[in-house]
């Protein structure tokens, strides 16, 4: 069963995209995909089961969740 998720982001996508563009790829049972249209990025992740997704799902947002910390010490600091 081929399974799927996507994710949009609308705030500094292009900052978003150089921080994800190490993690798209297809590796093992997933592929993580990054698409940019106008000002938004859209992740696709897909994989050959649910475990799989999870485990995507879950290091795209790791990797979102640290670039969110570090924007918001970025703006406290400046």
């Amino acid at each position: 069963m081929r399974l799927s998720a996507s994710i949009s982001v609308t705030d500094d996508a292009e900052k978003v995209y150089d921080c994800l563009l190490p993690e798209a790829k297809k590796a093992g049972r997933s592929e993580i995909r990054l698409k940019k249209e106008d000002s938004r990025l859209m992740v696709i992740i897909e994989a050959d089961d649910a475990v799989a997704l999870r485990s995507s799902v879950n290091s795209v947002l790791k990797l979102l969740t640290v670039f969110e910390k570090m924007k918001g010490i970025e703006k406290n600091a400046g």
